[in-house]
């Protein structure tokens, strides 16, 4: 590995919903990466469409570095990325979405990071949102603490990492028990349960990922049956001891609240928060 830095892998999930197009840019920004993986995992979550299988072997004609990973039924994408974990060589494992795009120095600079500091144990950054499939229109940022402290407060009712943008020790991982059985915010119980179990994390201040702005982002989460399982996620967070009864009630009820009123007010609170 170049600059005395370690080997890692990279973990992706890819379903039949996903854009052929966004999936090579995803995949083209991971392997012109300033220190580049030599171990890309993707899971193939359930059967694909043929414009996605071509890109993947478009890809593995030249870059042998792709492990292909399939599932027979998708499953989801906590259940598909344990599958996943089990495949990856390396001790480091970055995880990253197949329809946004990395920083080009996102893995040197995490590297980096666990060089200096050998407890940390998963290490994530900030995340910046564009619209018009354009990674220069920078809309909006969903911006994470950067200190034990902050974190620790910010987990009560938020989850204090993008999770799209974190590299882990698989060893913790797994130790830890993976992704849990959960609809929705497997990867905000996962870390949750690492802070509570002592473990070390952090943020870097730095973007690391830019992340496609969905127009269709609030009506998917605009439903009663996910809004039940985002309030059943976080009660099990809470039982972590992360966050308390109060922390439930309060993040419930805002839950709740983007359930009832009209898409448009929905937007524009989520573009305020973000900004």
């Amino acid at each position: 590995m170049a600059k005395n830095l370690e080997p890692y892998s990279v973990l992706m999930c890819l379903y039949k919903g996903d854009k052929p197009e966004y999936f090579s840019a995803a995949l083209d920004s991971v392997l012109n990466q300033t220190v580049t993986p030599d171990d890309v995992v993707i899971v193939i979550d359930g059967a694909i469409p043929d414009k996605l299988e071509q890109v993947i072997k478009s890809y593995k004609k030249s870059h042998k570095k792709l492990n292909i990973v399939r599932l027979a039924k998708n499953v989801g994408v906590g259940a598909a990325s344990n599958e996943g974990l089990k495949h990856c060589k390396h001790e480091l494992v970055a995880k990253m979405d197949a329809d946004d795009i990395c920083a080009p120095d996102r893995f040197e600079k995490q590297l980096r990071e666990f060089k200096r500091r050998r407890d940390l144990v998963l290490l994530g950054g900030q995340l910046a949102e564009f619209a018009n499939d354009d990674p220069k229109n920078i809309v909006s940022y969903r911006r994470v603490p950067t200190t034990k402290e902050t974190i620790k407060k910010f987990a009560k009712r938020r989850s204090p990492f993008n999770n799209v943008t974190v590299m882990y020790k698989k060893p913790v991982i797994l130790a830890a028990g993976g992704y849990p059985k959960l609809n929705r915010a497997e990867d905000y119980y996962l870390y949750s349960k690492l802070m509570a179990d002592g473990q070390i994390v952090d943020n870097l201040s730095d973007v690391l990922v830019y992340c496609r702005l969905d127009n269709d982002f609030i009506k998917r989460r605009k439903s009663w049956q996910h809004t039940k399982e985002m309030i059943g996620a976080r009660n099990e967070i809470r039982k972590l001891g992360v966050s308390s009864w109060a922390d439930l009630v309060v993040v419930s009820a805002a839950q709740i609240g983007l359930f009832l009123v009209p898409v448009g007010i929905a937007k524009k609170f989520y573009r305020k928060v973000r900004k």
